[in-house]
């Protein structure tokens, strides 16, 4: 709970010709230690009629009346079908283009939290060398490829390793673990560790998680990392939190990259965090992951809500929509089941 806040337990009762006495008098809830005791007992007595009736004890569970307005990674995860799509205010990242954040996907540490929307070629990092190309020289559009980014990254053995500067020594992404289908290729029953791979998808991929150049859009005081858009590991569990139906799911059958099952008429809803149905910015969300159809493609989520796959180079449809890891001590605090606000607890005591 936060620090000065209280909970009062109030019981109020109404008895034809009689009385009624609380015994003892219901406290106030004022720390979290008192809250994990999670029960009040109380025991009522009185008079109807004149006649003394006979004293009963109840026991009230906290949890029945109250619910604590922090919400933790687990919490959110619990209650995805509820929560996944929400709006977070309080998580600002100046001169990224990205004005709205939401609730995209909760681990038992972690809250995850997508643009919610595409940002434009002048808001996207550039890379070593590069930068994206939008087919237009405003650099305000959204429809984006990789060409010639990924020209700068080796490919899975870059993603997977570590970089050296002024003697410090950095995961090249922090990120990786969400390539694990990928990373730990397995096929009759054998796993192939650390796979390398100098496709030009998985290049455009290394570009997506690097988690340095996006860290623009990792505010230092709540996020980890910041990388340019969900793989499909973290898309498909998502989805399927959220919409406890779902059969979606993806697989790495060959050396490409990923395919995918059950992966057409996903629906729009979560506050479009899936399936953007507007057109206006971009037609498709790149997602970090490599397609299995070709070395050169990567797996998007397009507006009328199928997952595909696309050339690296292709931008005339797909855009990108950063995604933030924050901090495992950052929590939620609830406004509405729609909108929740950045929390941290003990910052301001």
């Amino acid at each position: 709970m936060p620090a000065n806040t209280a909970l009062k337990i109030n019981f109020s009762a109404s008895v034809d010709g009689g009385t009624v006495t609380i015994s003892p008098a219901l406290p106030h809830i004022t720390t979290e230690a008192e809250m994990s005791a999670k029960k009040v007992v109380f025991t009522i007595t009185g008079t109807v009629s004149g006649e003394t009736v006979t004293p009963k004890t109840y026991t009230v569970d906290l949890k029945d009346v109250y619910e604590s307005s922090e919400f933790s990674a687990e919490k959110i995860k619990e209650n995805a079908t509820t929560y996944y799509g929400a709006k977070v205010t309080g998580y600002t990242c100046e001169g990224t283009g990205v004005d709205t954040w939401r609730i995209f996907y909760a681990d038992s540490n972690n809250i995850y939290l997508i643009a919610d929307d595409y940002i434009a070629l002048n808001d996207a990092p550039t890379s070593a060398n590069y930068s994206l190309f939008d087919n237009d020289s405003s650099g305000k559009h959204c429809k984006l490829s990789f060409n010639n980014v990924y020209r700068d990254y080796s490919g899975s053995e870059w993603i997977l390793g570590t970089t050296t500067e002024a003697g410090v020594t950095r995961e090249n992404s922090l990120a990786k673990n969400w390539l694990n289908k990928y990373f730990n290729y397995t096929v009759n029953g054998t796993t192939y560790p650390n796979r390398t791979s100098t496709n030009k998808n998985i290049r455009a991929v290394a570009y997506m998680l690097d988690t340095k150049i996006w860290s623009r859009f990792a505010n230092s005081e709540y996020a980890d990392y910041a990388i340019g858009g969900p793989t499909l590991e973290m898309f498909c569990t998502s989805y399927k939190e959220s919409h406890t139906g779902s059969n979606i799911s993806c697989d790495v059958t060959g050396r490409n990259g990923y395919n995918y099952s059950n992966a057409s008429s996903l629906f729009s809803d979560c506050n479009g965090i899936y399936i953007k149905t507007s057109t206006e910015k971009a037609y498709a969300m790149w997602l970090a992951s490599p397609a299995a159809d070709d070395y050169n493609h990567l797996v998007y989520a397009n507006f009328l809500g199928n997952l595909g796959h696309y050339s690296y180079n292709y931008n005339v449809a797909p855009g990108l929509r950063p995604l933030v890891c924050l901090q495992s001590k950052v929590q939620l605090t609830k406004v509405t089941n729609s909108e929740f606000r950045i929390y941290v607890e003990n910052e301001n005591d």
